[in-house]
């Protein structure tokens, strides 16, 4: 093929080119004889170099036929000698046999390698590194779906954070776990002849899916798609174990996890990370007991197992005690104390106070997160809408160092408190001077004014009665564009707020001033009048929560955090009788106020609002901060917790951690009296071990495992009667301890 392959790279077979990246699935794609732009491949080398030194080898062993012995040439050796019988035999007949005798000899063949297939040489278990394969294709699977699916700018992980599940990514991972389920299930009935029928099936499937339909669906070539190269390795290394198992067949006693064939450290560890994989001990006992003979119901057949699992760790523990003895009366070493007690030590005081210096120390690093619109609108009586702006761009401006420092110098007053001072610089420190920005809003609305009558009247109603305030609404919205968060949960895109100040009942002079304004009475183009802090000048501005008031500032800056604002009313002098009209604002600055460079005061044509910005993790550690120190800390009591109750200290300690109050908005005494209380009850439940030590301090166990090793043993040879008395047998043995203890008595020599 190689050879072929390089005699289609001439120039003179024109239709061979340019096929390859238009059309995947052409035929001279799939047979391989397209040309290509480097006729040199040093692949194809080594593999024609290897198929020599593979002939090489195997005629020096004596392996390599080069003469083939047909069944024509058989058949004429046995003519020749019985030359006699052959005479009396008609012409026809000697041309016929040959055919015939063909025919036969492939049939023998294919029976002959069936019958192999019962006549094992040995018995080999190799289902553990099949099941290995199919689980790393899975994960390619899941890493690279868009090469084995439809093409997509993000990934599979994104697209199920929208709640969106692709089809096609559902059905490649639910037939794949199909195919790992009926595999198991061949291993389990031990059915050699299924899996041979499912190995040729499989073989069919993978390439006529990899090298026909995939390339259709994704529109690339095979030996361009790395992540179905890799793919179809790990598979052929499945092929190869599986023709393995079909050739050698499989073992008559599957007894328990090929992890618990050996005691040591390292099939410990690996069992317990295996028990602690979600689900995957109930499939594996609940499909051993469907696929399985045996007399006990799967209630027993639970019991059997879980006795059976904490036995392997017992006995791994009795493994490790006799391979490290310890001389009684001894002291433990230093080594020993220090180096276990101090890393669990450590392991406790870093889970206790991981969180705190997580967010202190991280904050170094987070992203600025400027707004990029701001949007205000000012409403009368909470019905008309008397001026709308936006600012954008150029309107939005951050602070210099300059002005960093003069802010900081503004914030020292001679007569404000020390507690209030140092409150206010805590502040400030969380901010550089990139983290402030000055939002300069345009004084002219942006839309004419225009009332209906009914609203008119109600407005006016309104500022006549002396027994009701009249409402003036600030309200903003600020829109940001988060750096790398692609729609992520934890940054709020857009945040609101509003300030509202009350006309009171006893300013006449305003409220006379919105009537005639209202009515249209005054002569003069234009009207205006005051309303008294109205526009906050400093708000924080958070990831997600609406933007709040500085408290530290409204106490230092009294009459300047609250900005009073002149309204105007003008209409339109250049056309006769015309009614269009418009508002326009003005901020009442004091001449002693803080003016930083961005503000564009004391223009009249301005207004100036300071936003002080939080910053935002990076998308690389969101997944941390994304509730904050409360979540961490629930987090990591929450995984710790469980996994030290449900795989290092047995399932009989269980820890209520549906209890536990709603913690989102605790603030940090709630945070820590929680933490404590958790923490003081997985501490309690762990110490608390008396009502176990019947079970877990067995001096011998080696009777009960030969005990249990027995189950698999009778149940092999389908005698079930047996199974049934053993596992009575152990559950007589954890029913009473005196006979628990005669029975895992250390051996005497």
């Amino acid at each position: 093929m190689i050879v072929v392959e390089y005699i289609f790279q001439f120039r003179f077979y024109p239709w061979n080119a340019d096929i390859a990246d238009v059309r995947p699935l052409a035929a001279v794609n799939i047979i391989g004889i397209d040309r290509k732009q480097s006729a040199t491949s040093f692949a194809d080398l080594f593999l024609l170099l290897s198929l020599f030194l593979h002939r090489s080898i195997l005629k020096q062993l004596g392996l390599w036929k080069s003469e083939r012995t047909t069944p024509i040439n058989s058949i004429t050796e046995h003519t020749a000698r019985n030359e006699e019988q052959q005479k009396q035999q008609q012409s026809d007949d000697q041309l016929e046999k040959p055919r015939i005798k063909s025919n036969i000899y492939f049939m023998k063949s294919i029976m002959k390698f069936y019958r192999q297939l019962k006549q094992a040489l040995f018995v080999r278990d190799v289902y553990a590194p099949m099941f290995f394969c199919d689980f790393v294709n899975m994960v390619i699977v899941i890493a690279f779906y868009s090469q084995f699916g439809e093409q997509s700018g993000g990934n599979v992980v994104q697209t199920i954070k929208e709640n969106k599940v692709p089809v096609a990514f559902l059905v490649i991972l639910l037939i794949q776990f199909v195919l790992i389920i009926i595999d198991r299930a061949l291993y389990l009935r031990r059915n050699v002849r299924g899996k041979l029928f499912f190995q040729l099936f499989q073989v069919i499937a993978v390439h006529v899916w990899l090298f026909l339909v995939l390339p259709g669906i994704t529109r690339i070539k095979f030996r361009e798609n790395v992540a179905a190269q890799f793919w179809y390795l790990f598979k052929c290394v499945y092929f190869g174990y599986s023709s393995v198992q079909v050739r050698l067949g499989y073992p008559k006693r599957i007894a328990g996890n090929f992890l618990m064939k050996r005691f040591n450290y390292v099939n410990q560890v690996l069992y317990r990370i295996y028990l602690f994989i979600p689900f995957l001990l109930e499939l594996r006992t609940i499909m051993d007991w469907i696929f399985t003979d045996t007399a006990l119901d799967l209630t027993s057949w639970l019991q059997l197992e879980d006795i059976y699992s904490n036995v392997y760790l017992l006995k791994c523990g009795r493994w490790a005690e006799e391979k490290y003895p310890t001389k009684r009366g001894v002291p433990r070493t230093k080594v020993s104390k220090y180096g276990i007690g101090g890393s669990l030590l450590a392991l406790l005081i870093l889970l206790i106070w991981f969180p705190l210096l997580f967010f202190s120390f991280t904050s170094s690093f987070y992203e600025p997160n400027p707004p990029t619109e701001v949007s205000v609108e000012i409403k009368l009586g909470g019905y008309l809408p008397i001026y709308k702006m936006t600012a954008q761009d150029r309107d939005i401006t951050s602070f210099t160092n300059a002005d960093y420092n003069s802010f900081r110098a503004a914030l020292y007053l001679p007569k404000i408190a020390p507690a209030i001072e140092d409150t206010a610089y805590a502040f400030l420190r969380d901010y550089n001077s990139n983290d402030i920005h000055c939002v300069n809003l345009f004084s002219t609305s942006v839309d004419l004014w225009e009332i209906s009558q009914p609203i008119r009247d109600i407005v006016i109603n309104s500022l006549k009665s002396n027994s009701t305030p009249v409402p003036v609404r600030f309200s903003y919205t600020i829109t940001r564009n988060p750096p790398n968060q692609d729609d992520s949960e934890d940054i709020a895109a857009v945040v609101s707020g509003e300030k509202t100040t009350n006309i009171a009942i006893d300013d006449r002079q305003t409220r006379n001033a919105l009537i005639d304004i209202l009515n249209g009475t005054l002569d003069t183009r234009t009207r205006e009048f005051t309303i008294v802090q109205l526009m906050p000048r400093f708000l924080h501005v958070k990831p997600k929560a609406k933007p709040d008031s500085i408290k530290a500032f409204e106490k230092i800056f009294l009459w300047d955090y609250y900005a009073n604002i002149t309204m105007s009313v003008y209409q339109t002098r250049s056309i006769p009788n015309s009614t269009s009209a418009w508002w326009e604002m003005s901020e009442n600055r004091r001449a002693n106020g803080f003016n930083a460079s961005c503000s564009l005061l004391p223009s009249r044509n301005y207004m100036t609002m300071i936003f002080f910005n939080d910053k935002i993790s990076p998308a690389n550690i969101s997944f941390l901060t994304r509730y904050g120190i409360v979540g961490i800390y629930i987090s990591i009591v929450s995984v710790f917790a469980s996994f030290l109750r449900g795989q290092l200290f047995g399932t009989t300690k269980t820890i209520m951690f549906d209890e536990l109050p709603q913690v989102d908005a605790l603030w940090i005494i709630g945070l820590y009296t929680t933490f404590v209380i958790v923490v003081a009850r997985l501490l309690r439940t762990i110490l608390q071990t008396s009502q176990t030590i019947m079970f877990n301090e067995l001096p011998n166990v080696d009777r009960f495992w030969h005990l249990l090793r027995d189950i698999y043993l009778v149940r092999e040879h389908n005698i079930l009667r047996i199974e049934e008395q053993i596992f009575a047998k152990i559950i007589f043995l954890f029913r009473s301890p005196e006979t628990l203890i005669q029975f895992t008595k250390p051996k005497i020599d």
